[in-house]
C-alpha cells in the first residue's frame, strides 16, 4: 500500500472505526474495508486536482484556513456529531458529480449500503484534510503537501504493471464524469476552481 495511505490509516484505530461503524449501523469490518477502499479513491482525486499550479495554490489556502489537523485529535468528538465538519461540502467539490459512482462502488466492494458509503465518504472527507493540513504544517515548506500528493501519482509508474492497470481502470470508471474513458478533462473541469470554493465553513 501506498506510504500516504498507510500514514492516514494509522490515524483511524479501532475505536474510531468502531465509532464510524455505528454511526452507520454497519458491521466493523465491512465499515473497515469501505474505509480502506474509500482513501486512496479520494487521495487521488485531490492528487489529480493539485497537479496544477492553481489546484495547488488553491488548495494550499484551504488547508490554511480550514484545515490545521486539529479535527485528529479528538476524532470521538467530531465523530459525535460530523455533520458540523460538512463533509458533504467537501466531497462536492472533491468528487463532483461522480459522488454516486464512488458511493455505489464502496458499497459493492465492501458489503455497506449506498446510504453508509455516503456517510463514511463525509466522515473520512473532514478527517482526510485534517491529515494533510497537520502535514503540510509540520513539513515547514507551502508545497509540501503538494509534494506529497504528487509522489502517490508518481509511485504509479514504479508499481506492479498489473496492479497500476487495475487501480487506473477503477479510478477511471469512477471520477470520469461524461464516460468518455478518460478522467483527464474531468478532473480538469472539476479542478480549476475546487480549492478556490473549498470548504468555507457557514
Amino acid at each position: 500500500m501506498n506510504d500516504l495511505f498507510e500514514m492516514i490509516l494509522s490515524q483511524l484505530g479501532n475505536d474510531t472505526v468502531e465509532r464510524m461503524s455505528a454511526q452507520v449501523n454497519e458491521d466493523p469490518s465491512n465499515t473497515q474495508r469501505a474505509i480502506q477502499n474509500a482513501i486512496p479513491i479520494l487521495v487521488n482525486a485531490l492528487a489529480r486536482n493539485s497537479s496544477s499550479s492553481e489546484g495547488a495554490n488553491s488548495l494550499l489556502g484551504a488547508l490554511d484556513r480550514d484545515h490545521d489537523g486539529s479535527i485528529l485529535n479528538d476524532l470521538g468528538g467530531f465523530l459525535s456529531n460530523p455533520a458540523v465538519a460538512n463533509g458533504a461540502g467537501i466531497l462536492k467539490h472533491v468528487l463532483g458529480g461522480n459522488r454516486g459512482k464512488v458511493e455505489n462502488y464502496l458499497s459493492k466492494s465492501s458489503g455497506i449500503s449506498l446510504s453508509s458509503a455516503g456517510n463514511i465518504l463525509e466522515m473520512l472527507a473532514p478527517i482526510l484534510m485534517g491529515f494533510l493540513g497537520k502535514q503540510n504544517r509540520s513539513s515547514g515548506t507551502g508545497g509540501g503537501i503538494i509534494d506529497i500528493l504528487q509522489s502517490v501519482l508518481n509511485k504509479g509508474q514504479a508499481a506492479d504493471q498489473q496492479q497500476q492497470a487495475k487501480q487506473e481502470s477503477i479510478f477511471n470508471k469512477l471520477l470520469d464524469k461524461d464516460d468518455d474513458g478518460s478522467i483527464t478533462d474531468d478532473i480538469l473541469d472539476i479542478g480549476a476552481s475546487i480549492f478556490g470554493k473549498f470548504l468555507r465553513r457557514k
